[in-house]
């Protein structure tokens, strides 16, 4: 839709300009709180790969320069949830509670690291 592409190119010149400066761009897509919680089953789907998260991840590496990094966190986040099940998500918004935003920085540190 309009909205998806303005967000692509958008994305596309900030990253150029970035990288055009030396700058390493690396990008994160969030999932959203019900596709870590729920299983594809549950969302009435047949993978995991056709919730909102890989269909916008896929359109992203698609059209986003190449040098730029997307960084595929939800298999991360999704076998946390389901090895502790301690909640990532605050519970009246979508936004990620001290939790979330502490495993978010955790695969982070490892990812830089590597």
């Amino acid at each position: 839709d309009e909205n998806g592409q303005r967000y692509v190119a958008a994305l596309s010149m900030l990253s150029q300009k970035a990288s055009n400066e030396g700058k390493r761009v690396i990008l994160i897509q969030f999932p959203f709180r019900f596709e870590i919680y729920f299983n594809p089953k549950y969302l009435g789907l047949n993978d995991i790969h056709q919730t909102n998260y890989y269909v916008e991840l896929d359109l992203l590496r698609s059209s986003l320069p190449k040098n730029v990094e997307i960084l595929d966190i939800l298999p991360y986040m999704k076998l946390d949830y389901q090895k502790n099940g301690r909640k990532m998500y605050f519970e009246k918004d979508g936004h990620m509670n001290e939790y979330g935003n502490q495993l978010v920085a955790k695969y982070l540190e490892s990812y830089l690291l590597e």
